[in-house]
Formats: structure tokens, sequence, C-alpha cells
């Protein structure tokens, strides 16, 4: 019936729009926190998290030696904030707000973001095999194409979607539902006079039902719940950061080790030119009767000594690609070329290790991921106490029931029925078995253990940057000497050689100076490597590496060392 469909509606889609309307008011509040805009670009924290977590090391960090750090931000003081691509600052000046950490003097290298733009993993990117990559470039591809950053990324996707689920229990819930039937009944009927005639009854009948329950007050058991989804997000988006750091720091060092076995292939292609010539020089002596068989024996021996080198240099650069390939990923078998453009040696911009500790724990994924865990842990322990509190809740519904029935094929009969209603109830748990007293001394213990895990995590952090801050202070100071040692060493060789041309040296002394100075372009080769490891090695554990490529990565990420 046209017209009873036509009321029907203008029954119905009044309450619909009410309804909507306190939908929509209650979708307000803070947003959540979600992943980055692509797989290959970093988690940008929010300022906020830095005092967060600034503030729950000072209350359950283990404090570091007085007088030897800054004070902390009094209440009010603005605390300085995290840096948006885990920069840290040089110096102990705490930063004001939105102002970044000085980093080194990148004015020479190109943009990523600007030559890559922005956009999904491409994992078909193609390498071109005659061309010499820089680190920067390497770490954009890397981080372009291997999957992992993918996996992390969905994860921190999957994070934030269950934090708007979460969200989803302070709605109401509608639900729209509709029943129809039909049924005939034919029923003998005996009537005087006329006899046995069949009664035919059609009834038919349409209800559609519309409901809403909503959860009303429950002591904040859903906003603890909530907030413990929002920290779950920030230790997934973390991970996702900190995943980002470690394929910059895996191609970083897969670049050193490279870089390093090719130096040391240099030197031995040099050292196996300078035996041939000596060995030449050996035999040309021998033939002219002022030579012994003992110094040919000695330059065939140096000859053999630089030709080893030259295959455990070639070994190297072979392990270091396969290890390179796979931060790429590429097949462990594939080949490229790499631009080491470093010449100089980073060095320390802070000559503090107490004032680095200071200004680089907060920035850590390990203590950020701690923090966020102890306040999810607090937030669940408030959301088990709320749990045994009494709730209220409404129920509505709105029923239209259109009921005909006929006779014989006669008129259809019946009148439509109209049923609203309200119901407002409460719960409250009387007795539970002990239920309430177990899951809260489960929760207490968590967030007892999760403050531990913090101070464990301190603890760790500071060891951890005290350990690289040493290394590479002590591998700066061993690239000197390295540096030192080939120098010397040259000088020896240089006057070896052109004393065995003037026939005023020995064809001894000469060899002994071209291994010396093999072995000395062999330790300046490992020290630089070790030196440039060790840079990057503090970099990742004070979280200063930057969770995308760039300039800061191919500068191994030297906020606490730069160019010297």
């Amino acid at each position: 019936m046209p017209g009873e469909g036509t009321r029907l509606a203008h029954l119905v889609v009044p309450h619909l729009a009410a309804l909507l309307v306190v939908l929509c008011a209650g979708c307000g509040g803070d947003p959540v926190m979600g992943p980055s805009a692509a797989p290959h670009q970093a988690w940008n924290p929010p300022e906020s998290l830095r005092t967060q977590v600034t503030t729950s090391l000072a209350q359950y960090g283990q404090p570091p030696p007085s007088g030897s750090l800054p004070a902390s931000p009094s209440p009010g003081e603005q605390a300085p904030p995290v840096p948006a691509a885990g920069v840290v600052p040089s110096s102990s000046r705490p930063l004001g707000p939105g102002e970044r950490a000085p980093s080194p003097d990148n004015s020479q290298m190109p943009d990523t973001q600007a030559r890559f733009g922005s956009g999904e993993i491409d994992a078909s990117a193609t390498l071109d095999p005659a061309h010499p990559y820089a680190l920067w470039e390497l770490i954009d591809l890397a981080q372009r194409r291997n999957p992992a950053t993918r996996v992390a990324w969905e994860e921190a996707r999957q994070a934030a979607l269950a934090a708007g689920a979460a969200r989803a229990t302070l709605l109401p819930r509608l639900a729209a539902s509709v029943v129809g039937g039909y049924q005939r009944l034919s029923t003998p009927v005996a009537l005087p006079l006329v006899g046995t005639r069949t009664l035919t009854t059609d009834v038919q009948g349409v209800m559609p039902i519309l409901t809403v329950e909503w959860l009303l007050f429950d002591f904040g058991e859903r906003e603890a719940m909530i907030e413990a989804s929002r920290h779950l997000t920030t230790i997934a988006n973390v991970k996702f950061n900190q995943l980002h750091q470690q394929l910059v720091f895996d191609v970083t060092r897969a670049f050193n080790a490279l870089a390093a076995a090719e130096r040391k292939a240099t030197a031995s292609g040099r050292a196996l030119a300078a035996a041939r010539l000596i060995l030449a020089a050996a035999e040309t002596r021998e033939q002219r009767g002022v030579g012994t068989r003992i110094e040919i024996a000695q330059a065939r021996q140096q000859l053999a000594q630089a030709e080893l080198s030259l295959v455990q240099a070639q070994g190297e650069a072979a392990i270091a690609q396969v290890a390179l390939n796979a931060a790429l990923g590429r097949p462990p078998g594939a080949r490229l070329g790499i631009q080491d453009d470093r010449e100089s040696l980073p060095r320390m911009a802070s000559e503090n290790l107490d004032q680095v500790i200071a200004a680089t724990l907060a920035g850590r994924p390990d203590i950020i991921t701690s923090v966020a865990r102890l306040k999810a842990a607090e937030a669940e322990a408030g959301a088990v106490s709320a749990g045994f509190m009494p709730k209220v809740g409404l129920i509505a519904g709105l029923t239209t029931l259109d009921n005909q029935f006929s006779i014989n094929n006669g008129g259809a009969l019946g009148t439509p029925l109209d049923q609203t209603g309200i119901l407002l109830g409460m719960t409250l748990p009387l007795y539970d078995g002990g239920l309430r007293d177990s899951r809260a001394g489960g929760a207490r213990s968590r967030v007892l253990a999760a403050q531990a895990a913090v101070a464990l995590a301190h603890d760790a952090a500071a060891l951890e940057i005290a350990t690289a801050y040493e290394a590479l202070r002590t591998s700066l100071a061993a690239c000197q000497a390295a540096e030192a040692l080939v120098a010397a060493a040259k000088v020896t060789a240089d006057a070896g050689r052109k004393g065995l041309e003037a026939g005023l040296g020995t064809l001894t002394d000469a060899i002994a100076a071209e291994k010396g100075l093999l072995d000395a372009e062999m330790v300046l080769a490992e020290a630089r490597q070790t030196a440039f490891d060790a840079a990057a090695g503090l970099a990742f554990v004070t979280a200063a590496l930057p969770a995308e490529g760039g300039t800061d990565a191919a500068d191994c990420g030297k906020s606490n060392c730069s160019q010297s």
C-alpha cells in the first residue's frame, strides 16, 4: 500500500535524523595517531611525547649523578620536544618549541625527498650497474624496496585502526531489521441449511524495527581502554621508525665495509705493482752479479703477499656487497658501484658524555616504548577498576506493525500499530567469586613491572650510549695514529725505492718498506671503517639516525659527530 509506505517513511526519518545528530556530536575528540603517509616515510611524533617521556624518566628512571647533567624542567616549564627526525642536539641547551637541533653542514648533499617525492614502496625500481651510488641514494632505495618497511607500516596502521575501534565504543549502536510474513488458513465450517463451506483467511504483515543501544556511563572504563589503545599505537609507530633507523644503520655499515674493502683493494693493487718492480730489480741485480737468490725469494714473497692481500680485499668486497644487497632487497649476486666521497673523518661535537646521554635518552625508541607500555598499563588498570562499577545504558526501539487480513478474498482489514519505547537501565556487579581482586592485582602487577622496565631501559640505554661514545672517541684516535703511520711508511717506501734505483739502498730494505706501507694502508682502511661504523653506531643508539634517507643519513647521522 503506497500510502502506508509514505506514512512509515515520515515516521522513521525524523528519528534517524535526530540519531545522526547525536552520533556526529559523539565523534569529537582527539584524533588517533595513525602511521606515516607511506611506508618509506618516517612517523613524526607529537611534541607532547617528549614531555611525557621526560616526566616518566624522572619519576621511574635511575637519575644520573648529581651535578653532571642539566636540571630537569620544572613544573610549567617547556620541556625539549622530540626532534621530528630523531636529531639529537649537540649541546645541552634545551630546545624551544618547534626549534630543531643543529645538524652537520649538508649543503652539498641533494634532498632525497625532493628527488624521489613521496608515495608507496617501489619494489620495481631498477638500479643502474654503471652508476656509482652515494650512501644517501642507497639508503633511500633501501627504504623504498625493503619489504620490512611495508610490514611495519601495516602493523602501525592496524594499531591505529584498533584505537579507532576502541573510540567507537563511546557511540551508540543502531540496528535496523524487518520481519514480514504471509499465512492462509482454510477452515471447514458447517452451516445450517447450506452445508459445509470452507472459510479462507489470509493474513499478511510487515514489521520494521529500529533499535538503539547506548552505554551512557561506565565510570571511565571505555575512556581508559581508548587511552591504552593510543599508547599501543605510539608503540607501533615507534617500532616503525626504529625499523627505518635499523635499515639506515645496516645500509651504512654495509656501505662502510664495501668502501673499506675497495680501499684495501686499491692499496693491494699499488703494492702488487711495486712488488713486481722490486722483483724485476732483484732479477736484474742477479744477472749483473750483484744480487743473490735470497733477494729474489724475498721479492717473490712480497709479490705473493700483495696478491694475497688483493684476493682478501676482493673477498671482503663481495661479502659487503651481499650484505648491501640484502638491505636493498636485491638478489645476493647483484653488483653495483658505490661512490665514497667522505675524505675527512667524523669528529666529536660534544666532549661531555653526560650531556649526550641527557639530551638523547628521551628520543630513543626503547625508552619511548617502555614509557608508552607503562602508560598503557596504567590505563588498563583504570579500566579494570572501572569495570566493576555500575553501568548505565539506554535502549530505544521503534516498531511499526502493518498487519492485514482478509476472509474469502474479501476486502483487506487491519489497522497499523506503532510502538515506541525507551528503557534506561543500570547494572551493578555484586559478587564475582574473587574475579575482581584477581584482575585488579594483575593490573597493579603489570604497572609495577612497566615501571621497572622504564628504569631498566634507562640503564641499558645509558650503557649503550656511553659504550658507543667511547668507541667513537677511540676509533677517531686510532684513525689519526693510522694516518700518521701511513704518512711515515710512504716516506720510508719512497726512500727505499729511490735508494734502490740509485744503488745506495738494499733490496731487503726496499721490500721491508713496501711491506710496511701495505700493512699501514690496510690498518688505515680498517680504522676508517671502524670510525664511520662507530659514528653510525653512536647515532643509532642516540636515535639520531634519521628514519628517512637523505642528507643526515649520508653523514652517518652525526649529531654527536660532524665532519672535521
